[in-house]
């Protein structure tokens, strides 16, 4: 008896021009719910005030990033994922006025992804997680930090990307990288490291000179 297909429909939108398609991943139709909170791929979040960063609060608490105490009035915190069957791909935009500095933030999940058949995230199986940040002085631009790591994991999640199912302890660190460390002749995995690992291919050089341009998947 042959098999039933696992690839992922594309929900139907009624109407074929853009304002009815506004809001949606074009290239993949799926989303992520967030305790009844959507989040589209490929549409950039105000995280600091929007319906996604109310439910970002209420995920994550006093750890939500954007109550660190590092935004005060001009402070901006934006946010975007890309979703596909074997990637999640989650970037960020921050700017600390109180620090008068801003960073960028990538976070990439391999794996295997399972989604209904309206195109929500159901559930799935990560294999590997990187992240790179970058941050520079919004007052002297020679002063630039970057950060990379990788992790490699067996680690079930539900229905959002943070919806660990297993213990996370069993996330393995197998790079990473830190410029400031390495100037000071500190250990540091050098960043032509990073290139040997699957999901560096969505991290390429200079990305956040134009973070949100590029559907990636």
């Amino acid at each position: 008896m042959a098999q039933k297909s696992n690839k992922v429909k594309t929900p139907k939108v009624k109407g074929g021009n853009k304002a009815s398609n506004r809001g949606r991943d074009e290239a993949t139709g799926l989303y992520m719910d967030v305790d009844g909170t959507r989040f589209q791929g490929d549409i950039t979040y105000n995280l600091l005030n929007s319906a996604q960063a109310s439910a970002l609060r209420n995920r994550f608490g006093e750890n939500y990033v954007a109550d660190d105490g590092r935004f005060a009035s001009g402070g901006s915190y934006k946010g975007e994922f890309e979703f596909s069957k074997d990637a999640i791909i989650n970037t960020n935009h921050y700017i600390y006025t109180k620090e008068v500095m801003e960073s960028f933030q990538r976070i990439t999940y391999l794996g295997s992804f399972e989604y209904s058949s309206s195109g929500a995230l159901s559930k799935g199986l990560i294999n590997e997680v990187s992240e790179w940040t970058y941050g520079r002085s919004l007052t002297d631009r020679q002063m630039e930090l970057e950060w990379g790591s990788v992790d490699k994991t067996q680690m079930p999640i539900g229905k959002d990307i943070w919806d660990f199912q297993g213990n996370i302890n069993n996330f393995s660190r197998v790079y990473d990288h830190n410029s400031l460390v390495q100037k000071d002749g500190g250990p540091s995995d050098p960043r032509e490291g990073f290139n040997s690992y699957t999901s560096s291919k969505y991290h390429e050089r200079n990305w956040w000179e134009n973070p949100f341009a590029t559907n990636l998947i």
